[in-house]
């Protein structure tokens, strides 16, 4: 596969990405269905160990991209921004989002060293952001 077409790959699947990722929870509501049960109270502990498994499933399916496509974990990355940034660009131009929202979300993208995970909205399953 020659480099061209690599990074045609990245870009068409850090589109993609970005796309289910970014866009999807936009409309998701954050309140709770008041006959939804509330979800369990979790200690510091509890808390530190989801998200340490959450970082190296994302750890993990950054580095599964990346080998599918024959490039680094790094250029994923690279791509899914630059997509992210276009789209937001043309948010920020349609007035959908202010250029200061635009900057808090790709500043939380640049935060990571691994491309979020699908699903939940940003309760995660069954938490606030997820839709029944």
């Amino acid at each position: 596969m020659t480099t061209t077409m690599k990074t045609t790959g990245a870009l068409l699947l850090a589109a993609l990405l970005t796309g289910l990722l970014f866009l999807s929870p936009v409309g998701i509501s954050n309140a709770q269905d008041a006959d939804r049960p509330q979800q369990e109270e979790l200690t510091d502990e509890d808390r530190e160990a989801r998200q340490a498994e959450r970082q190296a499933a994302q750890q993990a399916r950054t580095e599964a991209f990346a080998a599918a496509l024959g490039v680094s974990s790094d250029e994923v990355l690279a791509a899914a921004r630059t997509v992210l940034s276009d789209e937001l660009d043309a948010k920020v131009a349609a007035g959908d989002i202010t250029q200061e929202r635009a900057e808090e979300i790709l500043s939380r993208f640049d935060e990571r060293d691994s491309l979020p995970l699908f699903g939940g909205g940003r309760g995660g399953h069954g938490g606030p952001g997820h839709r029944r």
